[in-house]
């Protein structure tokens, strides 16, 4: 697959075995998406179960990290038995639980204002942080709104995360408490538009968290896929010691194949999501265009397949 001046893309299930062998004996570990990879909003991809099971079953450590904070934790852990997936709570990572990462990381004492999902908030107060939100009062006129947005709390970091809730208001608070150039600046999922199918798509949180930063002139550090800060939340939790060994699949050019890339990690996306070939074929960054692609996560078990009978993975 190739266009202009992008590299070729391969399907992985195209190449010689010795080009599959290869690559599988090239990574330990596997970070994946979840949605547009594992499953839709509605229902497991078919296959999907399959793909991840052949991984594990060839050793490699199987972790998932999602920029969807919105769903509760347990949901994760459900939703991996539907689709016959083997996994745990602490095999999956996203925004919330990387945010807490990092305050624990650079040892954060303070007052959070928090832009998010109820989820979201939860995670912060578990693990023993303060937060307020809102305003969530209809505002109507100048007055009512200056009352609603200035206050005297002694806000220490603002973050914000995937919140349907968001309004002008609340943007404009974020924005005076980020006038302090003592208080934190946090950002989770940064998606600009969130795919619902793969031809229909919505707004996502990366519009406001723009706003924020022209606003305040202010950069966040981002937890979520692509920050840079998530690389050294993963690497850390997950002890993992060579990102040379590492791969990544996603389904999406920039907040997937960009992070892995980033990263130092090996990519694969997979066509079930948010990106179709043509994508691949027109996208501007080369540094966002995969090793290799797959149709389904669910290819990985014919690409073993094929390789068989062969010494080890």
């Amino acid at each position: 697959m190739s266009h202009g001046t992008n590299r070729q893309v391969k399907n992985l299930l195209d190449v010689s075995n010795d080009e599959k062998r290869n690559f599988l004996n090239s990574f330990d570990y596997v970070l994946t998406d979840c949605d547009g990879v594992i499953w839709t909003l509605i229902k497991p991809i078919e296959g999907a179960g399959e793909g991840i099971t052949s991984l594990q079953e060839n050793g490699k450590r199987v972790i998932f990290i999602s920029n969807n904070s919105v769903r509760p934790h347990e949901k994760y852990v459900e939703k991996f038995k539907e689709g016959n997936i083997n996994a745990s709570m602490d095999d999956v990572l996203h925004p919330s639980i990387a945010c807490v990462c990092y305050l624990r990381k650079i040892n954060f004492k303070g007052l959070i204002y928090c832009i998010g999902s109820a989820e979201f908030k939860k995670k912060l107060k578990e693990a023993g942080y303060e937060y307020i939100d809102g305003p969530h009062e209809k505002i109507e006129d100048f007055a009512t709104l200056w009352k609603a947005v200035k206050d005297d709390n002694p806000v220490k970091a603002v973050i914000i995360d995937s919140d349907f809730n968001v309004s002008s208001t609340i943007l404009i608070r974020a924005e005076i408490y980020l006038k302090n150039p003592e208080c934190l600046f946090i950002a989770g999922t940064t998606d600009m538009m969130l795919p619902i199918t793969k031809s229909f798509k919505i707004i996502g949180v990366g519009p406001y968290y723009k706003i924020l930063e022209e606003a305040s002139g202010r950069r966040a550090v981002v937890v979520g896929k692509p920050g840079d800060a998530l690389k050294d939340i993963v690497i850390d939790k997950y002890n993992i010691k060579d990102p040379k060994r590492v791969l990544f699949v996603g389904d999406t050019l920039e907040q997937d194949i960009g992070f892995g890339t980033k990263c130092g990690f090996k990519t694969v996306l997979v066509m079930t999501g948010a990106t179709s070939k043509m994508d691949i074929l027109t996208h501007p960054k080369k540094q966002e265009l995969p090793d290799y692609y797959l149709e389904n996560i669910g290819d990985f078990s014919k690409v073993f397949e094929d390789i068989k009978p062969m010494n080890k993975i």
